[in-house]
């Protein structure tokens, strides 16, 4: 469920499945996945499809990365009184802000590890900047290892909820 992260040929970690994950979601590798999540104390089930991410640099000076992502979600199941009910619009908006932020906070989480825990750039950020802003590459490929840790990367989350499935 998890894996090995490598730097130039040399294991440095393990990587959980979590970290797998959002890992191929900042990449855009990731077609469908599973978040498990509290909602105003009820537990979610949501099934997430469609996922594009895309990324780019926000300031030159100050190498400043942004990550836009999009998804479709679908609810599978979500436990609650009998009262209780998703039926408005509303609830369904205050679902996905909720949903976001939980995903936003958990993206971040990994980029933080990647950056300060192992130093590994498996985001492929000096990659990008080589294929699109290679004066900046240039000026910055021999201090990587140095300049990674330091990057202020941000997170964008917009989930869609599309459907919503069991009512237990």
């Amino acid at each position: 469920a998890g894996g090995g992260l490598f730097k130039d040929y040399k294991f440095v970690g393990y990587i959980d499945e979590d970290m797998n994950r959002d890992i191929c979601i900042l990449n855009d590798k990731a077609y469908t996945t599973e978040i498990y999540l509290d909602y105003n104390k009820i537990n979610l089930s949501l099934q997430l499809t469609h996922i594009n991410s895309k990324k780019r640099l926000v300031k030159e000076d100050e190498l400043k990365f942004e990550y836009n992502i999009e998804m479709n979600g679908q609810i599978q199941e979500y436990i609650i009184d009998e009262d209780k009910k998703i039926e408005s619009s509303e609830d369904t908006e205050d679902m996905e802000k909720t949903i976001n932020k939980f995903i936003e906070s958990e993206l971040l989480s990994t980029v933080e590890k990647l950056q300060k825990e192992y130093n590994a750039d498996t985001l492929g950020l000096l990659e990008y900047l080589n294929k699109f802003h290679p004066k900046i590459y240039k000026e910055v490929e021999a201090n990587w290892d140095s300049i990674f840790p330091y990057i202020d990367i941000d997170v964008k989350v917009d989930v869609k909820i599309r459907r919503r499935g069991l009512n237990i």
